[in-house]
């Protein structure tokens, strides 16, 4: 099956109620952008979530097949049986990306600052690793903030798991020393962000990249993709984690994907969250974007702008087969 250009936008309110502009009724979780560049609700899953939509994945050998988070939860949806099970995950919170390596479905439980591998053949969570249990060690995460700093918080905030090019499981974090420190601006604490990298899951070996807020990493062309989100660009690192290209007019960027014929990027771009807009270092446009991007010169060559979500969770590219089904009124029935 050909993807050529139709576009999956999964988004949700903000989590933070004084972050909000739109009512959960306004919200369209799960939009589609054809090639033309026009941007379609998908109403089977309008009414998904308390918030919205976090993230989906499916193997590659079965596109219909989803398994689906709204960030507390997994399900299983057949978008062309029209069915939808609850799957037996239990303690999640804050789920961030989901993807399946070597048919295990890892989780990113953001809130718990764990991850968790599930097994869809076995119907059951097949590994747990808590980021804690690293904290401290001698080659692993702890060489942080001291605890008489001021309002540091123990925290990894990890948003993925993805495999190296080394196949190594590695998890994006916003702290991979596991501590995040606040600031107080205008008597609010807020996140301060700079120590975001990578982290081994299997050893607890950490690389702090410097980023702030970092997601979505994507293997582009035997490179390593990474918005930094907090600090408006995209960056490009070798196989050895070796920075080697930024472009800083991204925004803050978070969900990402090829064209088929990987000339094309597809780019998420959220407008900011209103206790951020005076911290924010990047571009801070006010409108949630869709960005098409060439791969080759980083040039951008579509911008659609999105309507209906207040932040972009996760972009990704499907068939025009998956995309009918997803158009048809009869995918209603599993709403």
């Amino acid at each position: 099956m050909s993807r050529n250009g139709h576009v999956l936008i999964v988004g949700s309110l903000n989590a933070k109620k004084e972050d909000r502009t739109l009512q959960r009724s306004e919200t369209v979780p799960l939009q589609l952008m054809l090639p033309d560049g026009t941007v379609h609700p998908v109403p089977a899953f309008r009414e998904l979530g308390e918030l919205g939509i976090s993230s989906i994945a499916w193997e590659k050998e079965n596109p219909t097949k989803w398994y689906l988070s709204t960030g507390s939860d997994l399900l299983c949806i057949d978008i062309e049986r029209n069915t939808r099970e609850e799957l037996p995950v239990d303690n999640l919170a804050g789920v961030h990306e989901i993807a399946f390596i070597d048919s295990i479905l890892w989780i990113a439980n953001t809130r718990f600052d764990e991850v968790v591998g599930f097994d869809p053949k076995k119907n059951k969570v097949v590994d747990r690793i808590m980021l804690s249990d690293f904290r401290g060690n001698k080659n692993g995460a702890g060489n942080g903030y001291a605890k008489s700093d001021a309002h540091v918080v123990d925290k990894f905030h990890c948003n993925q798991v993805f495999e190296s090019y080394q196949g190594n499981l590695l998890a994006l974090s916003h702290h991979v020393t596991g501590q995040q420190l606040m600031q107080k601006i205008a008597d609010k604490l807020l996140k301060k962000q700079g120590n975001g990298g990578i982290i081994n899951i299997q050893s607890g070996e950490f690389r702090d990249l410097g980023l702030n807020a970092p997601h979505s990493v994507r293997k582009v062309d035997n490179r390593y993709w990474v918005f930094d989100s907090g600090a408006g660009t995209l960056n490009v690192y070798n196989k050895q984690w070796e920075l080697i290209h930024r472009s800083a007019y991204i925004g803050w960027g978070r969900g990402g994907d090829l064209a088929q014929g990987r000339k094309s990027f597809y780019v998420g771009i959220s407008a900011p969250r209103k206790r951020y807009l005076g911290v924010i270092k990047g571009p801070r446009q006010g409108v949630n974007k869709l960005l098409q991007m060439n791969v080759g010169n980083f040039k951008i060559t579509r911008e659609v702008e999105l309507e209906s979500i207040e932040q972009i969770n996760n972009l990704y590219t499907i068939s025009e087969e998956v995309a009918s089904l997803l158009l048809k009124d009869s995918a209603k029935a599993h709403a």
